[in-house]
Order: C-alpha cells, then structure tokens, then sequence
C-alpha cells in the first residue's frame, strides 16, 4: 500500500526577513518625520506664541509712558509718529519708532478734540517664517489736569512780539498755530507756534495785501481781507506753516475796502464798506485757491462790518442804524437775495459776530447780545450783556462747549474778558485779565486743540498772547 505524502511549501527565511525590514523602516520613517514636525510645529507654535506675548508687552509699555508722559505735562502730547526713548530713567517721546531686538514699536498721537488725544501703540515684527505681523492698542489720553481748571480763574499764559511796532489786529487758529495779521509793516502775516502756551515762538511769516482786516483759517489756506483796492482777497498757503506763501489775490468791483471774510465749502462770503450800492457782499469761488473767481454779489450801498454764514442763509452785520443785520438767501450763490433785514439794539456797528448754537452772538460798542436765527425770518432777541468797564469790544471767540465768550476789548486795564454764556438770558462777565503793560486787545480766536484763546493788539512787547484756564 503506498502512502501519500504532502508537501508545504514556504518562502525563504531571507525573503521574509528582508520584507518585514523594509516595512519596518517605512513606518519608523514616517513616525520620524512626524514626530520631527510636530516637535518643529511646537517650537514654531511656541515662539510665534511667545513673539506675540512679547509684542503685546511692548505695546502695552508704550501706552502707559505717554500715560506718564501725559501726567507730566500734556503740552509734551504733540500730535505726531513717535518711538520711546530713555533720558535720565525718564520715558520720552523720540523718533518715530523704537526697536527691540526683532520688534519696531511706533506710536501716534492724534488729537480727539479739545483736550483729548487718542494714541494707538503698533508693535510689528517678522516671525521665522517670513511672515509680517504686528499687534495695537490704543488708549485715549485726557487731559485730566485742565478738567480742574476754569476759565473763572483764566490767566495770561504767554506773549510773543513779532519785529516792528505795528499792531496787531486779528487771529485765527487751527492745530499748534495762531495766524495773525497786523494793521501794516513788513511781513504783515505772521505764523505763531502756540503748542507751548507760555512760550509762544515765530514759526513763519509772509506778506500780504497792504492793509489787511480779518483772517478766516479753513484747511490748508488762510484768507484774509485786504483794503487793498487790486486784491480785497489775499489767499495763502499754510501747509508749510514754517513758509506761508500767498498763492492769489481777488480783486472785486469798485474801489471799497474788504472788512472781513467767511468761508464755507467752495465759497469765501467777503463784505465790504459802502460800494455806491455794488459788490457789498461777494460770493467768491475758491475751489481752486490759486484762481478765485466771482459767483454772485449783493449791494445795497451800507457798510457791511462782519458776515457768518449758516446753511442757506448769510448773517451781515453792519454800520446802518437801521438795517443792522442782514439776512441774505444764499442757496443760489449766483444770486443772493435779501430775505429780511433787522434794526438792533443798541444800533451802533456791529464790530463781530460768532456763533453760539442756534444763536448769534453780535458786538456793538460795549454790548454783547445774543440773537436766536433758528428761524432767519423771524431772528429774536435772546439777551445781553456790557462788557466790564463798558469797554468797547472788538473781537469775540466762543469755546466748543458754548459755556464761555472771550472779548477782545479797548481796554487798557482788562482787555481780556471772559463772559459766562451758559444762559443766554442772564450773560455775566466772570473774569477780566490784564496784560503786563496797558494796552488793548484787537482780536481773539479760541483754539479747539489746545484749549486756548489767542488774543492779538497794539503792544509794543506783548502783541500776541495767549490765555488759559487756572
């Protein structure tokens, strides 16, 4: 009988070895690339981590210097770009960015309104990837020591004297700068850098028109009112306030001198002296300063002293005894039209006039009284006031707030006054301020920035000062 024999047949002990091998490999392979990503991801993870943490810290620290730097002198708060320096183990602003190892920080400062800055800290870096990052914060800085001061207790804080003798007759500010004019001399335009109130310094000047009368500061540009009888307009480029240059003149109709100007959007409103009944009020297209060109007129042959300009309607103060106030439709600047006319009281000229509201504030003499033109067809009479020592008044200025008025008077013992006008109803003069020698004030103007009113007159030593609460 045979037996049946069955085989098995395996491969090789060296074949399975060398597959089990390769295998192995593969899998160590991958569980090494990916334990090295992961421990490289961590360490990227970690570090971008830690940038961040870092950069925060910085941006943080900046914020509190310029809180510091604020305590210590909110004038030190310019608006700008800066970086952080150390003088002495004091914080200061320097530059316009700091660096720390792979980190930029840089600050701006940037004015919120009056005594109010906001300040965004940015610290950018680029990580070990190539990629550009960066964290902010931002505070808003007040200016908490002013908070406690009030214009009850205003004071002088400073006075600058530009060259010669001549006086100065009316100011405007924006920002860090008053803009003056004087009644004549060479310049005649004068750029004051006022950011320091107690120390006012020159910051440039220029010449213009023979004879200028007011200034109106919007943008870019100041105009001002000349009596020149070719160029009863004088526009001037301010972006260089260290170099102001007068970019063109506009010569209107007739020969009368310009007393003061206005100016809203696209248009500056001049008025004029009495013209033979032509050309009193003008209309002027300034869209493009350097060619000023005629849109509308309106005479009616009375001397035109101030304008301000509301909507659709203008608001002229004047020498008549009867037609003191003018009230002009102006929504067709072509052709502006009387709407209605007014006799105040008391009906001497009207030497300025300032918004406070939906009211008019309006200087005749030594009288301050406030007109409601809510309604231009129907103005009203809100209340009145006699400046102290029944001072004739030349300028006012109101503050954001409407609580104050600020005259500037021919007196030459109080020719700042300060005018409660919380209540229109019931005005109060609450404070008087003497310069140093016995002169008077000419014009003033209330700097939003900076919470301070320049006041500009006929000092020899003190033409342009500066006040502040106490």
């Amino acid at each position: 009988m045979k037996c049946l024999r069955f085989y098995s047949h395996r491969p090789a002990e060296g074949g399975f070895a060398l597959v089990e091998v390769l295998l192995a490999a593969v899998i160590f392979s991958l569980l090494a690339t990916g334990l090295v990503g992961a421990i490289a991801y961590g360490q990227q993870s970690t570090a971008t981590s830690g940038n961040r943490a870092r950069a925060t810290e910085l941006a943080d620290e900046g914020l509190q210097v310029v809180r510091n730097i604020r305590d210590a002198s909110y004038s030190n708060l310019a608006a700008g770009t800066y970086g952080l320096a150390q003088s002495g183990n004091v914080w200061t602003l320097s530059g316009s960015s700091d660096t720390t190892g792979i980190f930029t920080r840089q600050l701006v400062v940037a004015s919120a309104g009056a005594n109010r800055q906001v300040v965004p800290s940015t610290v950018s870096w680029t990580q070990a990837s190539g990629t550009a990052t960066q964290v902010s914060a931002t505070t808003e800085l007040t200016n908490w020591a002013a908070n406690l001061k009030s214009w009850l207790n205003a004071i002088l804080a400073g006075t600058y004297q530009p060259a010669g003798t001549q006086s100065g007759l009316k100011v405007a500010t924006a920002g860090n700068y008053a803009y003056v004019v004087r009644s004549g001399g060479t310049p005649n335009f004068f750029v004051v850098n006022i950011s320091n109130p107690t120390s006012p310094t020159l910051a440039g000047s220029a010449n213009v028109g023979a004879n200028p009368t007011n200034i109106f500061v919007s943008g870019s540009y100041a105009y001002i009112s000349d009596s020149a009888d070719t160029g009863e307009l004088q526009i001037v480029n301010i972006s260089n306030p260290a170099i102001p240059v007068l970019t063109s003149t506009y010569d209107a109709a007739g020969n009368a001198n310009a007393n003061s100007v206005f100016v809203s959007g696209n248009y500056a409103y001049l008025v004029r002296a009495a013209n033979g009944g032509s050309s009193e009020f003008v209309i002027v297209d300034i869209s493009n300063p350097a060619a000023p060109t005629l849109v509308g007129s309106y005479g009616n042959n009375i001397t035109m002293t101030d304008v301000y300009i509301s909507g659709s309607y203008a608001f002229v103060g004047t020498s008549s005894t009867t037609q003191g106030l003018l009230v002009l439709y102006i929504g067709i600047p072509s052709l502006p039209l009387l709407t209605t006319s007014y006799t105040l009281s008391p009906t001497s000229a009207v030497t300025s006039m300032v918004a406070s509201g939906t009211n008019l504030l309006i200087t005749q003499g030594s009288t301050l009284t406030a007109y409601n033109i809510s309604n231009p067809s129907a103005v009203s009479k809100t209340g009145s006031v006699t400046s102290s020592s029944s001072a004739a008044i030349n300028d006012i200025t109101v503050d954001p707030t409407n609580s104050y008025a600020f005259l500037a008077t021919s007196s030459t013992t109080v020719p700042f006054q300060v005018v409660n006008i919380s209540s229109l109803t019931s005005m109060s003069v609450v404070k008087t301020v003497a310069l140093g020698t016995a002169n008077n004030l000419q014009g003033v103007a209330y700097n939003t920035s900076l919470d301070v009113v320049v006041g500009v007159g006929n000092s020899t030593t003190q033409e342009v000062a500066t006040f502040t609460k106490n």
